[in-house]
């Protein structure tokens, strides 16, 4: 992913930069051991130059023993691959035999041999050749440390690049894992509250059902009572010619018994305890008096319409907490 592979961008910038500063590290260190040996160089040539210019002017002989010392030490770090075979020849003879470029004048005065003025011009050339070999190693060098830091500036706007993206992504990762996170326990939680609300419906669903078989109950009786009442008001109502009484001295004398029963037969049907009152009143009321069971029978119907209303408000209300309770 893009946080990874910056992390890899990021290594291969140090790691790259770590061995650009190594590399810079020895370059740099091979410069300063070529200059410290060539300027050591450049001095005994110069010596070697000095001594052998007195040539023919009477000079100490035994300067060339030092002369060709000098020049041992340092004719490894010297241009001496500009040197042509027979200038090589001759210095290789000179280091090996310096003594054999002496002579001693008809006044008996100590010289240098007139062939040493040979050796001065290769000494010459050789000095001036590493003259030039180190101002050119000190310019490539000056070059190379340019090319590093440039180098360096690069990698490093390099670098604060990768970072700043780097933290860019990883603010932007911990966002995504924190939706993730957030939406993991959201579908947690949802689904939770979906087995809440499963075992919630059952159990409404239950409830709803027992309730509506105890409503249908309680219907189906108050029907009955209603039913049974009907029947006894038709009774009453009629003066008996419902039953076939043609006088009504006839139907007085047995409405009550009528009453009686069929109210006692829809409280025994019903199992109702206001019904099975009323037939007991019924029964034992006076003849004629039958404007009395018709208040009582219209106060039950009353009571009936108001336990009806009661029950239907009582179930509205029950819905509507159930929907509320859902949501």
């Amino acid at each position: 992913d893009l946080v990874k592979q910056l992390n890899s961008d990021i290594a291969d910038n140090k790691k790259s930069v770590a061995e650009a500063k190594a590399l810079r590290e020895k370059e740099h260190d091979d410069y300063q051991k070529l200059k410290y040996d060539t300027e050591q160089a450049l001095q005994a040539l110069g010596r070697a130059t000095r001594v052998l210019a007195g040539a023919g002017m009477g000079k100490k002989t035994s300067n060339l023993l030092t002369v060709a010392a000098d020049l041992k030490s340092v004719m490894g770090v010297t241009a001496r691959a500009t040197l042509t075979s027979a200038e090589r020849r001759l210095m290789d003879n000179f280091l090996a035999h310096p003594m054999q470029f002496a002579q001693e004048s008809a006044t008996f005065v100590e010289d240098y041999a007139p062939q040493s003025t040979g050796i001065q011009g290769i000494l010459k050339d050789m000095y001036d050749n590493s003259a030039v070999n180190l101002e050119t190693a000190g310019q490539a060098e000056a070059d190379s440390q340019r090319a590093h830091e440039s180098y360096l500036a690069e990698k490093a706007a390099e670098l604060a690049q990768y970072e700043e993206n780097l933290e860019s992504a990883e603010t932007s990762l911990a966002h995504s894992e924190k939706v993730l996170n957030d939406s993991k326990l959201e579908s947690k939680k949802t689904k939770e509250q979906l087995k809440l609300d499963e075992v919630f419906l059952a159990e409404t669903t239950k409830q709803s059902k027992a309730r509506a078989e105890e409503w249908a109950e309680r219907t189906r009786l108050r029907t009955e009572e209603l039913n049974g009442i009907a029947e006894a008001i038709k009774i009453l109502k009629s003066g008996g010619k419902t039953f076939g009484f043609d006088e009504p001295t006839s139907f007085l004398q047995t409405g009550h018994s009528s009453v009686f029963q069929v109210l006692s037969k829809a409280a025994k049907h019903t199992h109702s305890l206001r019904l099975a009152q009323l037939a007991a009143e019924a029964k034992v009321l006076r003849s004629g008096h039958f404007d009395v069971i018709l208040r009582k029978i219209d106060q039950l119907i009353q009571a009936l319409r108001d336990e009806e209303a009661g029950d239907i408000k009582d179930k509205d209300e029950i819905g509507r907490a159930s929907c509320r309770e859902r949501v």
